[in-house]
């Protein structure tokens, strides 16, 4: 009997390993289920071809999804560069800063000092022209012809009014037209004196209508334009001295950023590095620490010195000049009072309004407070005795030049009053020079502290940047 075949059982046909024993009945084997097919492309859309899958497809399939990308963390050497970059730019900052805002406070300065100079221009014309008129009222008084020294004061007075005039158009373009209206009503004044002088010397009483024309075309139509250009004068020092703060202080604070930034990064970078000496980056530190302070200190002073100057010398120079118009015109109204008999009590209201302006601008001068109430008497003396019927000795006292007389006490405290003005105006001069000196200084200085800030930070972090490599 022959052995079944290997890999055969018993009561199996060989060849076919699934087949029943005899007298079972073993189920149909199933086919398998079909695999799932891709959706089936859009009618007239081309089919994509499928993807080869060779190797590196398969090795992509194996390979384990990547994480989220993470951006690497910025090297020493980057980190000093780009820090190199920003100090440098903020340094350049730093002085284009400083620099401008200097030049722009200089500017101011200059300006300020420009138009004081002006506002005494103006005010120098206005007591020109009210001491041409004191001369030219004097000189009607006491005889039918005026004495040569009263002459010569009043050409004296118009030539350097019309020189004063001249030289202010020159000097501030803005009050030219103005000016030149000034101008034509001194010609018209300086006119109608003339043609009183004329009728005055022939005795004709038509002379005193011209003077009297005269003087109110000086009060009428040329001292409104003279206010006029002095209160635009004195807003233009107002804003002036308004332009040296504001946007500039503000900028000047702003600047020691610039070298706070640069303190802080020096510690990060001697923690980085542990070494906390850095010699070309510690200068470039402390010349943009000088160059921020420099700035904040000059605007400062510069605000200051303006300040002061407006409020200790400006405003009372001002007042001074004023008082000395007022005093020029209220010697005017006591010539005018006893040439116009008819008209005495009206110019002696004027008078005591003159006055008044005067004793209130020198409250603060007693100098020239003494020499004014000097004045003030022998003026009530001509007021008395005019009063009393004795108008020829009124006369006397009003136009003689003795000692004691009205025209010698007016005279002194005019000189007084003139040589303050000018020593007042000096002052302001000089420390205004002076603060726009330090301003260009302080410009140049700034500049050249920021360059310095620049190179010694390149080279400071130059070195710390060799030392990584």
């Amino acid at each position: 009997m022959s052995q079944p075949r290997a890999g055969t059982s018993r009561g199996q046909a060989p060849g076919f390993p699934f087949a029943s024993a005899p007298g079972t009945h073993a189920p149909a084997p199933q086919p398998p289920a079909p695999a799932p097919q891709p959706p089936a492309p859009a009618p007239g859309r081309p089919q994509p071809s499928p993807a080869p899958a060779g190797p590196s497809a398969r090795r992509a399939a194996a390979a384990p999804a990547r994480p989220a990308y993470a951006r690497p963390a910025l090297s020493t050497p980057r980190w000093l560069r780009r820090a190199q970059v920003l100090i440098s730019v903020g340094c350049l900052l730093l002085g284009i800063l400083a620099t401008g805002v200097l030049a722009s406070n200089r500017s101011s300065v200059t300006a300020l000092s420009a138009n004081v100079d002006q506002l005494l221009r103006i005010q120098t014309i206005q007591s020109s022209l009210l001491a041409a008129d004191v001369a030219a009222t004097n000189s009607f008084l006491g005889s039918e012809s005026a004495s040569p020294a009263q002459l010569q004061r009043f050409d004296d007075a118009i030539n350097a009014t019309s020189a004063e005039i001249v030289r202010a158009s020159r000097a501030q373009p803005a009050d030219a037209a103005a000016l030149a209206a000034l101008n034509e009503q001194v010609l018209r004044y300086t006119e109608a004196i003339e043609a009183g002088r004329t009728n005055n010397r022939q005795g004709f009483q038509v002379g005193t209508a011209y003077l009297s024309d005269g003087s109110a075309t000086l009060r009428e139509r040329a001292m409104p334009i003279v206010d006029s250009l002095l209160a635009a004068n004195t807003e233009r020092i107002r804003a002036e001295t308004a332009a040296l703060g504001g946007l500039g202080l503000v900028a000047a604070f702003l600047a020691l950023a610039v070298p706070a930034a640069m303190a802080w990064f020096w510690v990060q970078m001697a923690r980085r590095f542990r070494r906390y000496v850095n010699i070309p980056y510690a200068v470039a530190a402390g010349a943009a620490a000088l160059a921020a302070l420099i700035l904040l200190i000059s605007v400062g002073s510069s605000m200051a010195t303006a300040a002061a100057l407006d409020r200790d010398r400006i405003t009372p120079l001002s007042a001074l000049a004023a008082a000395r118009g007022d005093a020029a015109d209220a010697k005017s109204y006591e010539a005018l009072r006893l040439i116009e008999q008819s008209g005495r009590d009206g110019h002696e209201e004027s008078w005591v309004e003159a006055d008044t302006a005067v004793a209130d601008a020198l409250a603060g001068a007693p100098g020239l407070a003494g020499l004014w109430q000097a004045y003030r008497d022998v003026h009530g003396e001509i007021v008395t005795l005019d009063t009393d019927g004795n108008w020829a000795g009124a006369v006397q006292i009003a136009t003689t030049d003795e000692p004691g007389g009205s025209n010698s006490r007016f005279a002194e405290f005019d000189k007084a009053a003139a040589d303050a003005i000018a020593a007042d105006a000096a002052v302001v001069s000089r420390q205004l020079a002076n603060t726009a000196t330090w301003l260009t200084v302080a410009a140049i200085a700034t500049g050249l502290l920021a360059a310095v800030g620049i190179v010694g930070a390149a080279v400071g972090i130059n070195l710390r940047i060799k030392e990584y490599q």
